[in-house]
């Protein structure tokens, strides 16, 4: 294995401090600013160093044209913003995202690299898993305020009641459910690739159970990330087993989907003649609305695109300004362009995309595959998660190993 230089070195603990974004993060203006983007700055500084001595340099690779394209549209939306000063500092953070997603392929340029990454990234998985299982204990032990235990969320869009909905390090936790996911994916794809062995399976059990606590409609997810984990062991062995399992997982994940449209009304039974547009209907709605009164460049990045008063399940009155999708918030905040830009990232991951296990390479590109779409693509139809740090370097992830040669 390659030796490790101080530039890698600072990346890991990158990877490895993703889902750590609390309890002590930054405020500014509204804008959490987590450890992970500290130690962003030195990586970034160090690896800036490191290419101006020639010690590395980035491959060529057509993710790159893609990011800049989308960083050019960033920009375009900027200058047409309603509010350029906030969005021009919420430029800022995008541009961020797109490092992070350079630096990922700056420093996988080998499987040696991409090994000692998903390590890294498993290792952070393993101690979110921890914080999830704390919460819970603590929990059992009557400590239930989410405002004194902290890997507790409030219910938010839920009913109230006296049940844990777990967050772990996370912010919030339909973003902690996005990690899990695809977390899980990357487990079982280390494992078919023999870079995780001993213990691989009470750690995929123990993950599945603290991802189950998100109480996320992005559990479809997890469904289908069991899907591929059923396939993966026993698609030779077991076809029908593995048919059945991708059937259910699919039509759960659909399920999922589909109770995030609606809420009961207040005070009514359970039943659908008292069903009411759930808070995200309302928002999808609305930012279409939007797109449709800024069709090219959006309202501006990092602005509200939707203004709706809102009373969930729990009794509590939000005002909501997010869009709770990721492709409608993109129209909406950067119109056309940045959308086109955005899909074109899409399109250069998932170029001759499928599932095949003929090589370590393959196995390696098809659970990365995997991961992002279940971590991703699938979290993004019920959450605004463009702007989530993980999955900026999932996507570096996905695209260096697609560089790798065979």
């Amino acid at each position: 294995m390659s030796r490790v230089t101080v530039s890698e070195g600072l990346f890991l603990l990158l990877v490895f401090s993703l889902p750590v974004m609390q309890p002590v993060y930054l405020d500014y203006r509204g804008y959490a600013i987590p450890p992970t983007d500290f130690v962003f700055l030195a990586a970034a500084s160090t690896a800036a160093l490191s290419m101006i001595r020639g010690g590395v340099s980035l491959r060529r690779s057509p993710m790159l044209w893609a990011l800049g394209l989308y960083g050019a549209a960033l920009c375009a939306s900027t200058a047409a913003s309603a509010d350029r000063a906030h969005s021009s500092l919420k430029l800022l953070g995008d541009l961020y995202l797109i490092g992070l997603a350079v630096l990922t392929l700056l420093h996988v340029r080998s499987l040696d690299g991409l090994h000692r990454t998903l390590i890294a990234w498993l290792i952070g998985a393993a101690v979110t898993t921890v914080a999830a299982f704390a919460g819970l204990l603590l929990f059992g032990a009557g400590v239930s305020d989410p405002n004194v235990n902290l890997f507790l969320s409030i219910h938010g869009s839920l009913p109230d009641g006296g049940y844990p909905r777990v967050m772990a390090w996370f912010l919030n936790p339909n973003a902690y459910c996005a990690y899990m996911v695809a977390s899980l994916a990357i487990l079982i794809t280390s494992e078919q690739v023999g870079w995780v062995r001993r213990g691989a399976l009470s750690f995929e059990a123990a993950m599945i159970v603290a991802a189950a606590f998100s109480l996320s409609p992005g559990l479809g997810g997890l469904l289908l990330v069991l899907a591929f984990g059923a396939w993966c062991r026993w698609r030779h062995s077991r076809p029908g087993l593995v048919r059945l399992a991708i059937g259910v997982s699919a039509a759960g994940a659909l399920l999922f989907l589909a109770v995030t449209t609606a809420v009961p009304a207040s005070d009514a039974p359970l039943s659908f003649s008292h069903l009411r547009p759930s808070s995200r209907m309302l928002t999808w709605i609305g930012s279409l609305r939007t797109f449709l009164a800024h069709p090219w460049l959006g309202k501006g990045l990092g602005l509200g695109v939707v203004e709706i008063g809102y009373t969930n399940p729990s009794g509590v009155y939000e005002w909501l300004t997010d869009a709770h999708n990721t492709w409608l918030s993109v129209l909406a905040q950067q119109g056309l362009v940045g959308f086109i830009a955005f899909v074109s990232i899409i399109a250069v991951l998932f170029r001759g995309a499928g599932l095949s296990m003929t090589s370590q390479t393959r196995v390696l590109r098809s659970g990365l595959t995997v991961a992002f779409a279940t971590g991703f693509l699938y979290q993004s139809l019920s959450g605004s998660f463009e702007n989530t740090r993980h999955v900026w370097v999932l996507i570096g992830l996905l695209a260096a190993a697609k560089d790798l040669p065979e």
